[in-house]
């Protein structure tokens, strides 16, 4: 088992410090920002935040098309710790290798489970049996709303 060390400064302007060490590895937390999409189909996530997914399958297929009327192939599934009270298939998402801007979250997948979506200029709130399962700020740039998906 692997120890780390935690310093404590005595005072801000202080040089010496406490040192404690602590037996047990602090947890592993894995935060990605994905967008809300209420035009996306389906949960699309890049390779590179595919990390935060469970029970990760490699199956290639099927094909998305882009807005911009190119093709991107699915090399995966994986699950999305999202909420208890999502269905299996609420959480699954496609992960697409070649996907660039953000993996998307699909405002559409989750009302299908029986999810209520809110969303205003600023925010969005997704809710199921009476609870919030996940938040996000409306981003000024893109128009599409910052969801944060932590793993841990």
């Amino acid at each position: 088992m692997t120890e780390w060390i935690k310093i404590i400064p005595k005072s801000k302007n202080s040089f010496s410090s406490n040192i404690t060490t602590f037996s047990k590895i602090p947890p592993t937390t894995t935060t990605i920002i994905t967008k809300g999409d209420s035009a996306a189909t389906a949960h699309y996530f890049r390779l590179q935040d595919a990390d935060v997914l469970k029970n990760k399958t490699n199956i290639t297929g099927p094909t998305i098309k882009q807005p911009d009327n190119t093709d991107l192939t699915s090399e995966g599934t994986g699950t999305i710790p999202l909420s208890k009270h999502l269905s299996a298939e609420a959480q699954t998402a496609m992960i697409i290798p070649n996907l660039k801007s953000a993996s998307l979250i699909s405002i559409g997948q989750l009302c299908d489970d029986g999810c209520t979506a809110v969303m205003d200029k600023k925010d969005l709130a997704v809710v199921k049996k009476n609870t919030v399962i996940l938040r996000g700020r409306r981003n000024k740039m893109d128009g599409l709303w910052d969801i944060p998906i932590e793993n841990n």
